[in-house]
């Protein structure tokens, strides 16, 4: 008897990759080649496909399901144009540093040089952003997949293109695979350095803990906590490191954005220290170059020299939970930090937001959010003052609860964000935070809402301009010019998909429409009339202008 073996497709072989790698949905815009081979034989295997409005949502939607389901986002698109908006997204992934699939349509070896239609050479568009590119093949496709995914989940963490031709071919081609020559990796901890370190840790009055988005993915938060607590001092953390400690907990001092001037809660909380111990902190997240004159000590895993953060003292690098463990275990117990102090620096500082304004401004409505809302509420937010704010007057008590963008810095990202949220944890609450403008770039992406019955509930902060825009013309004079947006009508665009719209003009409608809101498994869109004039009362203290 002969033993027929069936040679799988290119689709069929990508699909068990992405079977056996644990991911239960792919994001995108399909064409008619072979995307639609993929999302068949991805279908076959139990996986979901979300089609989206536009190939960037596809890839921001992909980024947050893959971390809130810690597995690696998949997105996918047409050829040409498609793989442009695509690469928007992948961007993202680059610049916040998220492991992303990225599945792009091509041309097959025999067409590819008779054809111009939406041809583009996908390779390069990705190659300033994606770890590697290949054009599968059906030989080789399974193996491929499986090292890419692993190689994108590396530190630092990013996007893979796949080129996927509309015909198999036999064996892939691998444009390029970028190799970790950027980072140095150490495999032993050095003790040489330990001690140092040990040494003027000791030797501080004040150290400052600031914890970077590699203590999470590390699966170092404990031994971060653990460290703070043996030494009693203030912690602080990047947006993105958000939930590493709770943020009641008495040592939390607040959020690290790179913002060095005096007059800023960030300022303030840093110029007691008399030195910095950073953690996984990674220059992606800060707004302007390294200018903390305490001594520094970076612990990572991994060494960048191409992105260096000031001129540490020390440095040592390897596995987080080994460095703070030994650390920890040697260093002596101590109260550096008064807990009092810290806590008489937030009452001080939340007082000069004016949390509890009677008048509905962009902090009074997201504190009485806070009070509101589960305490393992999902927040996602975006660029914009209501973001910005949010560092401050939105409290995160676990890791994976509050979504924004650091690296990227953008607008657009609440919607698609909340969306997947959404999809990866249904039992939470989804709150989205949007300013009109990001909210109008992704108004279309609500029918996801309405086909696969997802309850946000978005609040947008209507305002009618680029608040953070008009506050910078402002701060240097300028005329007020391309910032201002005309009136739109959120309600009737919420009930357009099926959903229910408020309009909020003082804190007592707006706490109403909210509590309505998170009593209904319902689309909920809140239109928040908020003045951008008082926007600047608030926005000096956490960026200083």
């Amino acid at each position: 008897m002969v033993n027929i073996v069936t040679k799988l497709s290119t689709a069929e072989n990508v699909a068990l990759s992405l079977y056996e790698n644990k991911i239960k949905y792919i994001f995108g815009m399909p064409g008619g080649g072979s995307s639609i081979d993929l999302i068949e034989e991805c279908t076959k295997k139990g996986l979901k496909f979300v089609l989206t409005q536009h190939e960037t949502t596809a890839a921001l939607m992909a980024i947050v399901y893959g971390q809130l389901t810690n597995t690696t986002g998949v997105s996918l698109s047409i050829m040409g144009p498609g793989a442009i908006n695509l690469c928007a997204g992948a961007g993202y992934a680059y610049w916040e540093r998220h492991s992303l699939i990225c599945i792009t349509e091509t041309y097959n070896s025999s067409l590819y040089n008779k054809m111009s239609l939406q041809k583009i050479n996908h390779s390069e568009l990705f190659s300033t952003m994606a770890k590697t590119s290949i054009i599968l093949g059906n030989s080789d496709a399974q193996e491929l997949v499986n090292k890419a995914i692993t190689l994108s989940s590396e530190e630092r963490p990013g996007p893979i293109h796949f080129d996927m031709p509309h015909s198999d071919a036999n064996d892939s081609v691998i444009s390029y695979w970028k190799s970790d020559k950027d980072y140095i990796k150490t495999e032993k901890v050095s003790n040489k350095q330990l001690k140092l370190i040990i040494d003027t840790i000791e030797s501080a009055k004040f150290p400052l803990l600031i914890g970077g988005p590699l203590v999470y993915r590390n699966n170092s938060i404990s031994s971060f906590v653990n460290l703070a607590e043996h030494l009693q001092c203030a912690t602080m953390v990047t947006s993105k490191a958000r939930g590493i400690i709770p943020e009641n907990h008495p040592l939390f001092m607040g959020i690290v954005s790179g913002v060095y001037d005096k007059s800023t809660f960030e300022g303030q909380a840093i110029a007691k220290s008399d030195l910095i111990v950073s953690i996984g902190l990674d220059r992606m997240e800060l707004l302007s170059p390294w200018e903390h004159t305490q001594p520094h000590i970076i612990i990572d895993k991994i060494q960048n020299p191409h992105e260096p953060i000031g001129t540490p003292k020390h440095e040592i690098y390897g596995d987080l939970n080994e460095i703070l463990s030994k650390l920890k275990s040697i260093l002596t117990k101590r109260n550096t930090w008064n807990t009092q102090y810290i806590k008489e620096f937030w009452e001080t500082s939340l007082s000069k937001l004016e949390l509890n304004n009677p008048t509905i401004t962009a902090t009074s409505v997201i504190h009485t959010i806070r009070k509101l809302a589960p305490k393992d509420a999902i927040l996602t937010t975006e660029a914009g003052i209501y973001g910005r704010v949010a560092l401050y007057a939105w409290k995160v008590f676990s890791p994976n609860t509050y979504f924004d963008s650091s690296g990227a810095n953008t607008m657009g990202f609440s919607i698609p964000a909340a969306l997947a949220s959404c999809i990866a944890r249904p039992k939470q609450r989804t709150i989205a935070l949007i300013g009109d403008a990001g909210f109008l770039m992704r108004a279309t992406e609500l029918e996801i809402a309405t086909r696969l019955k997802l309850h946000p509930i978005i609040i947008i902060f209507t305002d009618r301009t680029l608040g953070m825009i008009r506050v910078k013309q402002s701060s240097k004079k300028y005329r007020r010019n391309g910032v201002d947006l005309s009136v739109t009508n959120f309600v009737k665009i919420a009930e357009s998909f099926g959903g229910q719209g408020f309009v909020a003009n003082s804190i007592q409608e707006f706490k109403q429409h909210f509590t309505t809101a998170l009593n209904n498994n319902q689309l909920t869109i809140i239109d928040v009339q908020v003045d951008p004039n008082t926007y600047s009362d608030h926005i000096k203290f956490i960026r200083g202008y």
